[in-house]
């Protein structure tokens, strides 16, 4: 009986796949066809609906055979290679999606896929504790500190385990604090999902609340404080305390940036908050910031809620400072006196230009005596070199930079940081190197990043934003990758 089964079963696979052979073109491998319904990652749902469907030239849409992550293949001009998409869709899809084949969904306007449209909305959120980091434990910590980092596209944080934080939270660590790393996976940063994650920062309030903890600190960057703040509004606690660097949700698009809604969305984000104890940090120079947050917050925040504003210090600038040394130097004792005693006392030192972490600022770099590299020796030095920072020993989060003189201003030349998310490792980048630096087009952005370089010891460079905000480098000739 159980051999009649299995021969049945047989039977249909392969009047299955006899079927979809006759309907669909030959180039599509059957390996390549889900025999199964998938449920999909509101993000899925949403680059379908939103845009694979208005292409106007669609060739292909893949997705990874998890469903939470798919990718979106159209013709631009002229005549397209069916079998060159085919196989680029799949090539990108298997290594940003990371489970096993992707599957083709559609091929051009028609439906490859056989089973209906089906979503699954579980967050896929992962703490993190850093191996190298002091565990004290509820009963001897000072209170326990949980990290939400910003979001950059599918890059960033390039993995859910890694656990990459501030030093200021390092440092933290080391006076008395537990530390955890709060990991959301791109699928999940849909708007659609701002509930589901903010609830899950609540339960997080009441999981280690439970736990013992005296005091539960959390802290976060860009969407990452953006998030926080939405959970905020739950918290109803005069012992849970924030630390919040540029939250932002309306980023960077080309020339779509609206600051204006940016702005109202925030002070309806704070508006209903009532109690808590708040650190907001705001930077200059930030391309995501309007730089009246501070004004906002002045008028609109609740008056029960402890609130510490510090908006734009003369010697930090771009959105990602509260990563830097310096930024660690100036308030980590201040943030520890907040923390105990709900007050804080802005401490700025000055910053010292012979040691390279405390250099930050555009400014700080033309002080310390860096000559700024141009020409031949700037492509010498950049092209098919890889760039990483200073004390990344293993260059995990490098650029290799190859040259690319003939780039067009549109994202149809793109320039793809194609380092995978669940890898973590060099980023394979095509840029373009002019006389005076450099840049790079960043498909997550929609928009041009430019770059000056300038040599501040034998083996330590700074490549200069437009935001000037100075970031270190060193250089090693040829490609890089712990997974070569």
């Amino acid at each position: 009986m159980k051999k009649v089964r299995f021969l049945f079963f047989v039977l249909l696979m392969f009047l299955f796949h006899s079927c979809l052979s006759s309907t669909i073109s030959p180039i599509i491998g059957l390996d390549r066809i889900a025999e199964k319904s998938v449920s999909l990652s509101p993000s899925v749902v949403k680059n379908y609906i939103d845009d694979y469907q208005s292409l106007k030239r669609p060739l292909f849409f893949a997705v990874s055979e998890n469903g939470r992550y798919s990718v979106s293949w159209r013709c631009y001009s002229g005549e397209c290679s069916q079998d060159k998409a085919y196989n680029e869709v799949l090539e990108y899809c298997d290594k940003i999606g990371l489970d096993g084949k992707c599957k083709i969904f559609f091929q051009g306007k028609k439906k490859i896929y056989q089973f209906p449209i089906a979503t699954d909305e579980t967050l896929g959120a992962k703490i993190v504790f850093p191996l190298e980091s002091f565990s004290y434990g509820y009963k001897n910590a000072k209170g326990i500190i949980l990290y939400f980092p910003g979001y950059s596209a599918y890059t960033w944080p390039p993995d859910l385990n890694d656990e990459e934080l501030p030093q200021y939270v390092k440092t933290l660590n080391k006076k008395g604090y537990d530390i955890a790393k709060v990991n959301i996976p791109f699928y999940n940063r849909d708007p659609l999902m701002i509930p589901d994650i903010a609830l899950y920062i609540f339960q997080l309030f009441n999981e280690y609340r439970t736990k013992g903890y005296e005091k539960i600190i959390f802290a976060g960057q860009s969407r990452g404080a953006w998030s926080i703040l939405h959970a905020a509004r739950y918290i109803d606690s005069s012992d849970v305390y924030y630390i919040l660097s540029t939250p932002v949700a309306h980023g960077a698009k080309g020339k779509s940036w609206n600051f204006r809604k940016q702005d109202i969305e925030f002070k309806k984000l704070i508006s209903p908050i009532m109690t808590g104890n708040f650190v907001f940090f705001f930077f200059s120079n930030d391309p995501y910031d309007t730089g009246k947050k501070a004004g906002i917050l002045s008028e609109n925040f609740s008056k029960k809620a402890v609130t510490m504003v510090v908006d734009r210090p003369y010697n930090l600038a771009g959105h990602g400072s509260a990563w830097s040394n310096l930024f660690d130097i100036n308030y980590s004792q201040a943030l520890i006196h907040f923390i105990e005693q709900k007050t804080i006392s802005q401490i700025e030192k000055s910053t010292d230009l012979k040691n390279w972490k405390e250099i930050t600022t555009r400014e700080h770099v033309i002080k310390s005596g860096a000559k700024k590299i141009t020409g031949k020796k700037l492509k010498d030095l950049l092209d098919e070199s890889t760039i990483y920072y200073p004390e990344d020993e293993y260059k995990q989060y490098g650029w290799y930079i190859r040259d690319s003189p003939f780039l067009k201003d549109n994202h149809e030349s793109e320039v793809k940081l194609s380092g995978s998310y669940l890898r973590g490792n060099t980023y394979k980048t095509t840029c373009h190197i002019k006389y005076s630096g450099f840049r790079i087009f960043r498909k997550d952005l929609n928009a041009w990043e430019n770059y000056k370089v300038f040599q501040y010891t034998d083996d330590i460079y700074f490549k200069v934003k437009e935001d000037l905000s100075a970031h270190p480098f060193k250089v090693q000739k040829g490609y890089f990758s712990t997974n070569q």
